[in-house]
């Protein structure tokens, strides 16, 4: 009878061990399952709103920092985005990026800009452009005010094309040795007005705040982001920092416009 209950009593510690292992590689299964789903399936935004989309960038100097140095042609191309740019060289368009030619290249040139570089019927979906730094340099509050109206003319020019989301870019800002401290103050109010006011409620206009990256409290190029105390192209940590942030803003704004 011993020989009997000791053997029943071993039968149930094996079976109770081979149990608890299997519960254990169940549980650490699952975990692996989960954490393998999160870091692989792509977002929804991914798969449903960008893959196979264009991007056309409007720039000048520093946006080809951003593109190249910056690594924000690869990061886009990595969220599924064709990468097209326009910029020094490539005709009235591409020369000419103040405030006040926009209106001109959205109001004469928006048939060329929504097909650049593209063949057949293809237009791009994403239309981004912005001025160069010197436009940071807003040296009276009518300057201020004109900047405004500028913008303001684009608004239904954007609105006959709500298949395009465009995506106004602040323009970079200075090294404290090209402006003063007053013309910064009135970029940085311009920024928080383009942001908050222009347009609000317009699904297909986003406003990247570029500025805002690479500026310091003062409305400065932060100084860990300067070439030199006269040179206002941000560094390559500068061009970093701005393609990263754009990288990781543009998809939400996608998902607004496109949902």
């Amino acid at each position: 009878m011993r020989i009997v209950f000791w053997f029943a009593m071993l039968c149930v510690a094996v079976l109770f061990c081979c149990a608890s292992t299997c519960r254990g590689q169940a549980k650490q299964q699952d975990g692996s399952q989960g954490l393998e789903l999160r870091s692989t399936a792509a977002p929804a935004w991914t798969e449903e709103s960008i893959e196979g989309m264009s991007i056309v960038y409007l720039h000048h100097s520093c946006g080809n920092g951003f593109l190249k140095q910056g690594g924000m042609w690869r990061k886009l191309e990595e969220l599924g985005l064709s990468v097209f740019d326009i910029t020094y060289g490539d005709g009235w368009i591409g020369d000419n990026t103040n405030a006040d030619h926009f209106p001109v290249t959205f109001g004469e040139h928006m048939d060329e800009v929504l097909a650049w570089d593209l063949t057949g019927a293809d237009r791009h979906e994403i239309v981004a452009f912005k001025s160069c730094y010197p436009a940071s340099n807003i040296s009276s509050d009518k300057m201020l005010a004109d900047y405004k109206g500028y913008y303001n003319k684009l608004k239904p020019m954007f609105a006959k094309h709500p298949e395009v989301l465009f995506v106004a870019w602040t323009a970079p800002p200075l090294v404290s040795a090209k402006t003063t401290a007053q013309n910064a103050r009135r970029k940085r109010a311009f920024c928080d007005w383009l942001q908050k006011d222009w347009a609000p409620n317009e699904r297909n206009i986003a406003v990247f705040d570029c500025f805002g990256v690479l500026a310091d409290g003062d409305g400065f190029l932060r100084a860990e982001y300067r070439k030199s105390e006269s040179d206002s192209h941000p560094n390559e940590a500068g061009n970093k920092a701005v393609a990263q942030a754009f990288t990781d803003w543009l998809p939400d704004m996608i998902a607004r416009w496109s949902g």
